[in-house]
């Protein structure tokens, strides 16, 4: 079983920032990622609140970021951890294990179903959680965004472009997303707005067709091709249980240098404790804990 000194799980901008900085302390780094480079980063097409970046194209970044990962001596793997065991500092992937001496968590989040009935049935048939991935498959048609936050308004944006008409479903009488992107999203016009509006079914026969909703009481059925579910993320850490101090919530407790309750295992970016997630604060975490689990490296070998 192969050993490495630092192992990261998780390539999204906290991942990748951990790996830089802990490439540049001279350690040999290895990434583990189940999807692609950049995580959530790479599903976005144009972020605008990244310093001295007017428009950022998510998957370039994550394109270039991955390079000079490379280019480090940084090392990835695509593939899905199983199984932590921190007794022996051994990770189980779905194809192979192997070993470390320091472990950053930067799994980040996964995003949050909504359950309603036939959510499942349509998943990868209709029923998307990346607009941008997805989009251009229903080029001309109508569609579906749930939520009220800045990820509904931008996917809804996004779809615009593609899409024939865009329907945003939010509960509430009003969004949560910032002022900036309501402007955007209302100066759309091919994108509608239902308010106290909830997707009550996901109907179709092989693929989507309608959807069920109900607005402050009246049900209606919108035909559509897709529905874009945009209501949040929640953080990935089933696996962690037992292995490191969580919240009710199921996200990470670390101290200000990323530190977890087990020596040797850090967590930064969206899947610990913090107040705010945004890729600033993802890429500060993660420099933080590649420069601490660098430290931690060279400690043990005294």
């Amino acid at each position: 079983m192969e050993k490495h000194q630092v192992v990261i799980i998780g390539a999204g901008p906290a991942g990748v920032t951990a790996a830089i900085y802990a490439l540049r302390s001279g350690c040999e780094v290895v990434i583990i990622e189940k999807m692609m480079v950049g995580g959530q980063v790479a599903t976005c097409s144009d972020i605008r609140n990244f310093p001295a970046i007017d428009h950022l194209d998510g998957l370039k970044w994550s394109r270039d970021t991955r390079k000079q990962v490379e280019d480090l001596g940084g090392k990835f793997i695509f593939d899905e951890v199983i199984e932590i065991n921190a007794q022996n500092h051994e990770l189980k992937l779905s194809s192979t294990k192997l070993g470390y001496e320091a472990l950053v968590l930067a799994l980040g989040a996964k995003p949050r179903k909504l359950g309603c009935p036939g959510e499942e049935k349509f998943t990868g048939k209709g029923v998307s959680y990346c607009a941008t991935c997805d989009g251009a498959l229903y080029k001309d048609k109508d569609v579906i965004v749930v939520g009220g936050g800045n990820t509904a308004f931008e996917d809804a944006k996004y779809l615009s472009n593609i899409c024939k008409n865009v329907h945003m479903l939010i509960r509430k009488s009003a969004p949560r997303a910032i002022s900036a992107l309501q402007e955007e999203v209302t100066k759309s016009n091919n994108i509608t707005i239902h308010y106290l509006t909830n997707l009550i079914e996901i109907k179709g026969d092989s693929v989507v067709q309608n959807a069920v909703i109900d607005t402050d009481g009246k049900q209606s059925v919108l035909p559509v091709s897709a529905v874009f579910l945009a209501i949040g993320r929640g953080p990935d850490t089933e696996m962690l249980q037992g292995i490191v101090n969580m919240d009710d919530a199921g996200y990470i407790i670390t101290d200000a240098q990323m530190n977890t309750s087990t020596p040797g295992i850090y967590a930064c970016g969206d899947v610990r404790v913090t107040t705010l997630r945004q890729i600033v604060t993802a890429t500060a975490d993660g420099a933080l804990a590649g420069l601490a689990a660098a430290k931690y490296v060279k400690l043990k070998k005294g």
